[in-house]
């Protein structure tokens, strides 16, 4: 980070400290507990601002910005690529991106909670579930969606799956092929919201195991070769999805399927050429 940049983050720890009319500590902040940017915010405890002289209404009041400073990067943090396709291109990795500092493009693909109608539900899982519904896109045309919404149960497991939830959709906001499916756009509600095409016969696995007569073998194998197409699109752009599955697989028609769910999908930098899954963290059980 070159001298302008790291002055522009050092701004915005002042101006977060001054909207919360904590300014006069800024410079302990600052010098004592060498914060240079928002995220380093993340690893100051309230023992560390005890020591400051800092009182707990005023610690509870900057956490409390911290926490809507966040939320409101991370919406901002959608992109788009504004670059014309080509056959034979692989265009350039996603930037990472810090959580309080975003890179990129300013959020394009907002909907208003107004514009949607909900009708049944499509699925259930453990961190949400989608519904079949209808988006007035504009007064002329309406979309057939399927829309997932994101569920929790207490406080603490809301932020952690509403980080998940805001990275899923800018992950798949970045996406553009015949073979995925396509977001069309987030609902800042409660619950949030994300709006992506529908594909109407619903998922591989389940039409599989209902309709088998319906698939013949040089369907699946056509089926294999849109999935690779797929997959060799998200890797040209450096996604690893981590979940292929029948169950995210989903059909537009008997002959054309789309891969879908991108809850587990993560981004290479552009040093990685692996990935490599850290210690805690949660994956798919066939089971």
């Amino acid at each position: 980070m070159d001298k302008e940049d790291a002055a522009k983050e050092l701004e915005k720890v002042k101006n977060l400290l001054r909207d919360v009319q904590l300014d006069h500590f800024y410079q302990q902040i600052h010098g004592k507990l060498h914060i240079n940017r928002l995220y380093h915010f993340e690893h100051v405890t309230g023992e560390d601002l005890d020591e400051l002289g800092m009182a707990k209404p005023e610690q509870r009041r900057l956490f409390e910005a911290l926490k809507k400073a966040k939320k409101k990067s991370l919406f901002s943090s959608f992109r788009r690529k504004k670059t014309k396709k080509t056959d034979s291109s692989c265009e350039a990795p996603v930037d990472q991106m810090s959580s309080y500092g975003a890179v990129g493009d300013s959020l394009t693909c907002l909907i208003s909670e107004k514009s949607l109608t909900l009708h049944e539900m499509l699925g259930n899982g453990a961190f949400g579930y989608v519904r079949r519904g209808k988006w007035a896109k504009d007064s002329h045309k309406k979309l057939n969606v399927a829309v997932k919404c994101l569920r929790a149960w207490n406080e603490q497991a809301f932020q952690q799956m509403q980080m998940e939830f805001i990275k899923e959709a800018n992950a798949m906001s970045l996406l553009d092929h015949p073979h995925i499916i396509r977001l069309y756009g987030v609902v800042l509600s409660a619950p949030m919201m994300l709006v992506t095409e529908l594909a109407p016969l619903g998922c591989l696995l389940t039409r599989l195991r209902d309709e088998p007569h319906n698939f013949t073998v040089s369907t699946l194998s056509e089926f294999v070769v849109q999935i690779a197409s797929g997959m060799a699109y998200l890797e040209s752009h450096r996604f690893v999805h981590r979940d292929l599955a029948a169950r995210n697989l989903l059909l537009e028609s008997y002959m054309k399927v789309k891969i879908g769910d991108f809850g587990m999908m993560r981004v290479l930098s552009v040093e990685d050429d692996h990935y490599t899954m850290q210690p805690g963290g949660k994956i798919p059980f066939a089971w």
